[in-house]
């Protein structure tokens, strides 16, 4: 039995983005908001998000977990691997690594506001990001529903031609992000939890194996070649901004099915 199934999901497939009608006007690039689609993928595993670059392929750029829900519903009963991942992990990462959210949802802190706009000056882009340019520090508040970070904003800057459109229609923007984005999950199985139905003691059902160490030590390898991770630090070259699409784990390599293997043996050895 694989107690370990691989699972490529399509952003298209599990959530729908339209223009937020709320959203300030000021700036222009953030106003989108998003819709969820599936909401019948569980827990637990780890799982990675790739960008589908126009010029280079299908690149991975970040890595988390997903805990999932309890196994023991609030009846103390039998309840498989629960939770909602697109929900309770993927529904934030899209909005915060485009910078498209609201102004009004997306948080950002004044010090990644100011490492940002520092960076522009010694990182000058052909381009206007206009989530920096036309806003202070003051117009984002940190405490927001989703929070951005210094390296999925500075993400957003260097691919902020692919993420806004040059009339600046955000319904295009709407279509077009979900297709750049994939979500690939290991899923640990039902079958893990099987030997746990009948009969059900508490304590080792609620023993649930924790996959924070599976997803530090995946991060930590792989570091260099995830650019939205907090774990990255940017490349200091005068010539990129935040990162090279070449140096990135292509989808379609050996390399992919080398970190592939590298979850899935992790995952394994936490798991049994």
């Amino acid at each position: 039995m694989s107690y370990i199934e691989y699972e490529k999901h399509i952003v298209e497939d599990l959530l729908n983005f339209t223009v937020d009608s709320k959203a300030p006007t000021n700036p222009n690039s953030m106003g989108l908001k998003q819709k969820i689609i599936r909401d019948d993928i569980p827990g637990f595993g780890i799982y990675a998000l790739s960008f589908h670059h126009p010029e280079f392929g299908e690149k991975l750029v970040y890595v988390g977990k997903y805990q999932g829900g309890d196994t023991i519903n609030k009846n103390n009963e039998y309840a498989g691997l629960s939770g909602n991942i697109v929900e309770q992990r993927w529904y934030k990462h899209i909005l915060t690594c485009t910078m498209k959210g609201s102004i009004n949802t997306i948080g950002l802190t004044k010090g990644v506001f100011q490492n940002l706009s520092q960076r522009l000056k010694t990182h000058p882009l052909e381009y206007d990001v206009d989530f920096l340019t036309k806003t202070s520090d003051s117009d984002f508040k940190s405490d927001r529903g989703i929070k951005s970070s210094y390296n999925r904003a500075a993400f957003a800057c260097q691919m902020y031609p692919l993420f806004n459109h040059e009339s600046g229609d955000l319904y295009i923007d709407a279509k077009v992000i979900p297709s750049l984005f994939s979500f690939h999950y290991w899923r640990v199985t039902p079958g893990f939890l099987s030997q746990w139905e009948a009969p059900l003691p508490t304590c080792i059902a609620r023993s649930k194996p924790n996959l924070s160490e599976v997803e530090d030590s995946v991060i930590q390898k792989y570091k260099r070649q995830l650019p939205i991770n907090k774990e990255y630090v940017p490349l200091d070259f005068p010539e990129v901004f935040h990162f090279n699409p070449k140096d990135l784990i292509d989808c379609s390599s050996s390399e992919f099915d080398d970190f592939s293997k590298e979850i899935f043996n992790t995952t394994l050895n936490a798991i049994t």
